[in-house]
């Protein structure tokens, strides 16, 4: 089964589209889908949901780095240029 939604219509002109050619396009009416139909589309799709990216903050990310050059000088043998900062 292919998209849904196959516009007829060229870049910029979708403002101008009669609500019931919408509907029409999406095969849906303003009532909305029947269950059935929802369970067919997200069987089909899966869920509109956006992917969770973790983010990390400016200071976590300058705390990781300290914390990981400290420590790498201590394993390296240099304690002294560790303690110096």
């Amino acid at each position: 089964m292919g998209c849904f939604y196959q516009p007829s219509i060229g870049d910029g002109e979708q403002e101008n589209i009669p609500i019931e050619e919408v509907f029409e396009q999406l095969r849906c009416t303003k009532e909305g889908l029947t269950t059935d139909e929802g369970n067919n589309r997200l069987a089909i799709f899966g869920s509109n949901k956006l992917e969770e990216k973790v983010v990390q903050s400016t200071n976590s990310s300058f705390l990781c780095h300290f914390i990981f050059c400290f420590f790498s000088r201590r394993i390296s043998g240099h304690p002294e240029e560790a303690s110096s900062r």
